[in-house]
């Protein structure tokens, strides 16, 4: 027999003298892990503005018992409007708003470039801005506040309709329409490229197709500024 195969008894000798035993009861089991204990608390105190919401949304109220105004009913639903008026006469800033009324239409007709503008007076005017869930043009995005002013007699009418759930959209929407067919061109900053993009698509989701202003004159105050 070669020198190089040991016998079986021989073999097991050997293992016995390293420690081999044959099974697994003799195996000690690890201790368990201790189990993990309570995070310690913060050493930083808790922000007082975050203490502050809190509290708020434990007192929260329906924004019709905060903020005067009203809940608009049509054929689509409810929304809540609220509807402010200045005297022209007043005072924005440093001007009264009446001098607006001063600027030519062939001013505003340079600036864009539309000559339609020479027909028309600043009381054919709609201004608009939207707050929004997203700075994106998609489904998801949706303009939860819109804000439009417009001149009614001798006082600038600040108009701002909000939807205080998704369901209100539609009545918002319908009621936003009607309103823009009153005048004959609006006047906005980055609504071009944006807030009427966004609208537009919002009245096709809710099955309301039509187009906000038809094509009529925008002043869309961020394209001249850019330029000054």
């Amino acid at each position: 027999m070669p020198k190089h195969i040991l016998s079986r008894e021989k073999r097991l000798a050997q293992l016995k003298r390293i420690g081999v035993r044959k099974g697994t009861r003799h195996i000690e089991m690890p201790p368990p892990k201790p189990r993990p204990t309570d995070p310690a608390p913060p050493t930083e105190p808790v922000p007082l503005h975050f203490l502050n919401y809190q509290n708020d949304l434990l007192h929260a109220a329906p924004i019709e018992a905060v903020v005067p105004g009203t809940v608009v009913e049509n054929a689509h639903g409810q929304y809540f409007r609220v509807d402010a008026r200045y005297p022209l006469n007043a005072k924005y800033g440093n001007f009264p708003l009446k001098n607006l009324l001063d600027v030519p239409p062939e001013t505003i007709a340079a600036i864009t470039g539309d000559d339609r503008w020479l027909d028309l007076s600043w009381r054919d005017v709609l201004f608009f801005d939207t707050e929004t869930t997203g700075l994106e043009i998609a489904a998801g995005t949706v303009a939860f506040l819109i804000g439009v002013g417009f001149i009614d007699g001798d006082d600038f009418v600040v108009r701002q309709v909000f939807m205080r759930d998704f369901d209100e959209e539609t009545a918002l929407l319908a009621d936003l329409h009607d309103l823009c067919q009153n005048f004959r061109a609006a006047a906005s900053f980055n609504g071009k490229t944006f807030d009427v993009p966004l609208l537009e698509n919002r009245f096709t989701l809710a099955r309301l197709f039509v187009d906000l202003f038809d094509d009529a004159p925008h002043l869309d105050l961020l394209h001249p500024s850019r330029r000054v």
